[in-house]
C-alpha cells in the first residue's frame, strides 16, 4: 500500500466514534485476548500536557491505523530530562506489512518530536511485539531494548513478610512527574511513600478471547487457588487495575495497605513493573498471577546497567 493510497492526518474530533470502533477491533496477545476499552480515544494522550495523535485514512476515509506522540520526563542514572514517548500505535488488520505504521511513526518525528525539540524519544512493547520492535528498528539507524518486567496482581493478595535477602541496587522504578498538573482523581500518595496510578478511569482491558488450553488451565487454577485466580475475568470480562509507583526495597513491605485500600475500591488487580533481581521483584513475584517482558525500545543509548525511573503514565 502506498502512501497515495492514503494520508496521515492530526485526530479531528468527528472521527472520535470511529477510531473507538477501530480500536476495539485490534486485540492484544495470543493465548489470551485482550481489547483495549477507553470513552474518548484521546483519554491517554490528555494525561500529558503536550501531545499529537495521528491517523491514517484511506481514500475513503476508512481508518487504517492511529499513533499518539507526547512529551514526558524521564530520570536515567539520577539526570531528570524531558523525552518523546510515543503509544497507542495500532494498524488495521488489513492494512498491515504494507509500511503504514513506518509512515506514521515517520510523521510522528516530524509533527512532533523534532518539532519540539525532542531528541531521545521511546516506546514501551512486549517481548512478543516483535512487529513493532521491527517497525522502529526500520525507521531508525539504532535502537537500544532496555528490558523490565510486568507482574500483576490481585488485590487480595497480601505479603507475609519480606524475606529476608541483599538488598542491591535497584535500578528500575517509577514515578509519577508533574503530579500537581494531573487531577488527583487519578492517583493516591500513601504515607510510606508508595503511590497508585488509577488506570482504570483511562481505559479497562476486556478479554475477548482465551485460547481452549489456557481456558482449561486457568479453571483449574481458580478452584485449586481461589484466593489468588478467584478475581481473574472470563472471556467478555474486564479487567480495571492501578499501577504502583514509587516501590522501593525501603517501602515495599507496606504494599499491604495498597492492596486493601484498592480491594476496598473495588479494583481487582494492581500491576507492578519492576526489573528481574531488584528486591522488589523477589519480594513480591510470589504473589503474581502472570508476569509479562517488556521492553523500554529508545533512539538514544541505554545500556542495561543504566537506573532508570520511568513515569507511570508510560505504562
Amino acid at each position: 500500500m502506498s502512501p497515495s493510497n492514503y494520508e496521515i492526518i492530526p485526530y479531528r474530533e468527528d472521527y472520535d466514534e470511529e477510531l473507538l470502533k477501530f480500536e476495539s477491533s485490534i486485540v492484544q496477545g495470543t493465548n489470551i485476548q485482550l481489547q483495549m476499552v477507553k470513552t474518548h480515544f484521546l483519554s491517554r494522550a490528555l494525561l500529558f500536557e503536550e501531545h499529537y495523535a495521528g491517523m491514517a485514512i484511506d481514500v475513503h476515509g476508512d481508518i487504517l491505523g492511529t499513533a499518539i506522540a507526547a512529551r514526558t520526563t524521564i530520570q536515567i542514572n539520577g539526570t531528570t530530562m524531558p523525552v518523546g514517548f510515543g503509544l497507542d500505535a495500532k494498524v488495521a488488520t488489513s492494512a498491515r506489512n504494507r509500511g503504514v505504521g513506518k509512515h506514521m511513526a515517520k510523521e510522528m518525528y516530524r509533527r512532533f518530536f523534532s518539532l519540539h525539540g525532542l531528541t531521545k524519544n521511546f516506546i514501551t512493547a512486549k517481548l512478543s511485539n516483535a512487529p513493532v520492535i521491527r517497525m522502529t528498528a526500520g525507521i531508525l539507524s539504532r535502537i537500544c531494548l532496555y528490558d523490565f518486567v510486568y507482574l500483576t496482581i490481585p488485590t487480595k493478595a497480601r505479603i507475609n513478610g519480606i524475606p529476608h535477602m541483599k538488598a542491591g541496587k535497584e535500578l528500575f522504578g517509577v514515578r509519577l512527574f508533574d503530579a500537581e498538573k494531573i487531577p488527583d482523581r487519578y492517583y493516591t500518595a500513601y504515607r510510606s511513600g508508595l503511590g497508585c496510578f488509577h488506570m482504570h478511569h483511562v481505559y479497562t482491558l476486556k478479554i475477548r478471547k482465551i485460547q481452549g488450553i489456557i481456558k482449561w488451565g486457568m479453571g483449574i487454577l481458580k478452584r485449586l487457588y481461589p484466593s489468588k485466580y478467584k478475581d481473574v475475568p472470563n472471556e467478555g470480562g474486564i479487567l480495571s487495575f492501578s499501577i504502583l509507583y514509587n516501590q522501593s526495597a525501603s517501602n515495599i513491605a507496606h504494599l499491604n495497605l495498597v492492596l486493601e485500600d484498592l480491594e476496598q475500591s473495588g479494583i481487582t488487580h494492581l500491576l507492578v513493573c519492576c526489573r528481574k533481581g531488584d528486591m522488589v521483584y523477589r519480594s513480591i513475584r510470589h504473589l503474581a498471577i502472570n508476569r509479562y517482558r517488556y521492553y523500554l525500545v529508545t533512539d538514544f543509548p541505554l545500556r542495561s546497567s543504566d537506573a532508570v525511573q520511568l513515569d507511570v503514565r508510560c505504562l
